[in-house]
């Protein structure tokens, strides 16, 4: 079982924008009996994990929060959000997995939404791929490539999956973008991109053209948009035909 407890990571000690506060005050709203923890540098130790560490003195918080959230589900236990997450109903329908996760686009993972029981071996697994790295990895990569080599039945296809140990997948119109259908639809990941400097003109681009398309038309083109030019876009066209 998932425990009531939403997990957000909030490193660097900068004031929190008024967007990101009114995101979380929203998901208060929504979910009135389920506990919601901020992780900042006063209750999280951010030396113990070299590659951590060395992420939060660069000053690449968000990289630093790709391991910390995976510790602190493996601690506790709870759904792990990004703080750019905005959430249209409660995850109740999931807490009685082990784990599950999302697509973000056909291509790829999402790590903006997991859920995890305490002490799901997976993520000791997933800790273990930043043991050693020099790198600043971009996290969907990881997990995408760990699912991979992991999971003999794991699909790239954005498609529902039950995979061993009790994991649950579930389609990208779950957990990151917009759908007409009903039953998906639980949050939706606006993709801030905290970790990123500069792209003023292209998030511009990005609001003209989602004010023209409409959020499901624009969420399908840029998935396809994105997916043709990821490294797993080979893998994706081919397990579309095991469908």
């Amino acid at each position: 079982m998932i425990p009531k407890v939403i997990h957000y990571v909030w490193f660097g000690g900068s004031a929190m924008p008024s967007h990101v506060r009114d995101t979380i005050d929203s998901w208060r709203l929504i979910l009135d009996d389920y506990q919601i923890i901020e992780w900042n540098e006063n209750n999280f130790d951010i030396t113990m994990d070299p590659w951590m560490h060395r992420m939060h003195q660069e000053g690449k918080y968000a990289f630093a929060s790709d391991w910390a959230r995976l510790y602190i589900l493996k601690k506790h236990g709870g759904i792990y959000l990004d703080t750019d997450v905005e959430l249209m109903k409660p995850f109740d329908d999931f807490l009685g997995e082990r784990m599950f996760w999302g697509f973000e686009y056909d291509c790829y993972l999402a790590t903006c939404v997991i859920g995890s029981e305490a002490g799901h071996p997976l993520l000791d697994l997933l800790l273990a791929e930043y043991t050693g790295r020099m790198d600043a990895p971009i996290n969907n990569s990881v997990v995408t490539k760990f699912f991979l080599h992991h999971f003999t039945d794991f699909l790239l296809n954005n498609t529902e999956q039950h995979l061993d140990e009790g994991i649950r997948v579930m389609p990208k119109e779950y957990f990151s973008v917009p759908s007409s259908n009903p039953n998906a639809n639980y949050c939706r990941h606006h993709g801030s991109n905290l970790w990123r400097t500069g792209g003023k003109n292209k998030s511009l681009l990005k609001r003209i053209m989602r004010s023209l398309l409409g959020e499901i038309c624009y969420f399908k083109l840029a998935s396809w948009n994105v997916c043709r030019k990821n490294e797993f876009y080979p893998i994706l066209i081919e397990h579309r035909k095991r469908r």
